[in-house]
């Protein structure tokens, strides 16, 4: 299994984590604040989700490139090109 193979299973073990934690919790519970006092816990999940679909994004432009094009996207900064 390939690197970015190994990050895209991380992630997605991540999630169903995650998604394991929040499933018993009611819509009034995730209407509390989370310890990040500006936030929601539904909010910080929708951060959580949103950071987590771009980074699989990211890792499906990425598996299968070449070793040329991974150091191109680690020398612009991160950026994948379409």
């Amino acid at each position: 299994m390939s690197r970015v193979r190994d990050l895209h299973a991380a992630l997605r073990s991540s999630h169903l984590g995650l998604a394991d934690a929040v499933v018993p919790m009611t819509a009034d519970q995730l209407m509390e604040r989370s310890y990040c006092q500006d936030w929601t816990i539904a909010q910080l999940l929708s951060h959580l989700g949103s950071g987590a679909e771009i980074f699989g994004l990211f890792l499906e432009r990425l598996d299968g490139a070449s070793h040329a094009e991974l150091v191109a996207v680690q020398l612009s900064g991160g950026s994948v090109q379409a």
